[in-house]
């Protein structure tokens, strides 16, 4: 079975350096029909072939085979083990098995690894706890809390409970408005963030943390304090998260100080650990949660026969998922559309405003709007005008042209086009946004139907949130074929 697992597996065969600092024996192994991996490696890029320190190439994952429940399970033997929580599928008979804890991970396991992450860091060694700590997000991709750095004996009881701030679906570095909250955010803090199985699913761990850096030393977003396998602490930023309020004209200051932060990530140079730069990371997002839900759906089915039924809305199928992404990919794949170092998660509330920018919008646009972007997950090789798309999505159609143009003025103004060259510059960047539309929705889709199969106690919000996102996508796809056809008939 090895042999066999060797024959159909691809091995990078040259360490990468930020896995040789991580410590990890290994970098992007996949294997066709396990689920979970690392979806990329380098084996195919010839660049990659030889050990790039000139040393002779060589392999120092070790793969274990367990049976589990009559399913095989690969495990990889490195530091990164516990983290990874790899699987194939659901596991069947098993009673005791969570699958939202297993694809989310329970609170219990991210408390332990916010300890692991704080000893590691030694902002609070072993057998020391933090003074206190302020949940301020359980996401669906990880867990977030505010951090005091004082540390006291783990045994002492007092200041050891958790205060709970309001939870958000990607609750950025927003704290509590409580007397409590206030006093929080007026002392040196930080934030941490534990990372969750289900992120190990969508991402490669060998990039994780990596844009967060890029980010960090050209002042793009809030600095790196320490980041590992299990997850990152950034400094804490006071302010507040971005509206769509903030990216219309009217707020000026706020809206040229977010593009010309784009503009300067887009123009960075494409980290060497993304090992397509050519491609776009979406389609790896996708395959890895079409994968999931495929191995769910066949779980269910087994279950149905059982005599419990699973019933989900036709655009939450595998099925159906599969064949409108293949409709995206195969329209979007005709044009060359650029891709740079994007975000990938750019929605507004993934953008902070601090510093004369914790008012409303009207208020910011008398001072200078500080801008920081946060949460680079998902960030890597990606369309640019993915990134420009999901900031202004959500806008009434009637003001998002006129206030995405604007935002694209000072986009182009900040990577130096010329003047004379800057409206085609926002034509173009126009058309790839629109083209890409359909695409950000049905991403959206995508993840809820993950999501319903994995936490179905809250299955009414997730068809909910996944429906409203599918009419979207229905109402722009035709806008895709559209514009996608008049760009081809003008080339």
């Amino acid at each position: 079975l090895g042999v066999v697992l060797l024959a159909y597996s691809r091995f990078d065969i040259g360490k990468d350096p930020v896995e040789e600092r991580r410590g990890l024996g290994f970098s992007g192994i996949r294997h066709r029909g396990y689920s979970g991996l690392p979806r990329r490696c380098k084996s195919r890029n010839p660049r990659n072939f030889f050990h790039r320190r000139g040393n002779f190439y060589g392999i120092s994952a070790v793969l274990g085979i367990q049976k589990l429940r009559g399913r095989a399970r690969i495990a990889l033997n490195s530091r990164s083990r516990e983290t990874q929580r790899l699987r194939v599928g659901a596991v069947e008979g098993d009673a005791n098995v969570d699958l939202g804890n297993r694809y989310t991970g329970s609170f219990e396991d991210a408390q332990g690894g916010l300890a692991k992450l704080l000893h590691q860091s030694n902002i609070c060694p072993p057998g020391m706890k933090p003074a206190k700590t302020m949940k301020m997000s359980q996401g669906f991709c990880n867990y977030v809390w505010l951090v005091i750095p004082q540390c006291i004996n783990a045994s002492s009881s007092s200041s050891s409970s958790s205060s709970s701030s309001s939870s958000s679906i990607n609750g950025g570095h927003s704290g509590s408005s409580s007397e409590e909250g206030e006093s929080l955010l007026q002392k040196s803090s930080v934030v941490t963030k534990v990372y969750s199985p289900l992120h190990a699913m969508r991402t490669n761990v060998s990039t994780w943390g990596i844009v967060d850096r890029l980010a960090s030393a050209k002042g793009l977003g809030p600095k790196v304090v320490f980041e590992s396998e299990i997850g990152i602490i950034h400094e804490f930023i006071p302010g507040r998260t971005a509206e769509d309020a903030d990216l219309y004209i009217s707020s000026n200051r706020s809206l040229s100080e977010v593009a010309k932060k784009i503009s300067r990530l887009h123009s960075s140079d494409i980290p060497a650990v993304f090992y397509y730069p050519e491609e776009a990371l979406i389609w790896s997002f996708l395959d890895s949660m079409l994968r999931e839900i495929r191995t769910l759906e066949a779980a269910e089915k087994d279950t149905e026969k059982n005599g419990e039924s699973f019933i989900f809305p036709h655009f939450m199928e595998y099925a159906r998922l599969e064949e409108e992404i293949g409709f995206c990919k195969k329209v979007l794949t005709k044009h060359q559309l650029p891709v740079v170092l994007a975000h990938g998660d750019l929605k507004p509330a993934n953008v902070m405003i601090y510093e004369g920018g914790g008012g409303s919008a009207a208020e910011d646009n008398a001072t200078t709007a500080m801008i920081s972007l946060i949460d680079f997950e998902l960030s890597g090789p990606n369309y640019r005008g993915y990134d420009i798309m999901k900031l202004f999505r959500k806008q009434p159609e009637k003001d998002r042209q006129e206030n995405m143009r604007r935002f694209l003025h000072f986009y182009a103004r900040e990577e130096g086009v010329s003047d004379d060259m800057i409206s085609d510059f926002i034509k173009q960047a126009e058309i790839e946004a629109e083209m890409i539309e359909p695409l950000t929705w049905i991403e959206a889709v995508t993840f809820f139907a993950l999501i319903l199969r994995v936490k179905p106690d809250r299955r009414k919000e997730w068809i909910s949130l996944a429906e409203s996102r599918w009419k979207e996508y229905i109402r722009s796809k035709s806008q895709m074929l559209r514009v996608s056809d008049n760009a081809l008939k003008a080339v």
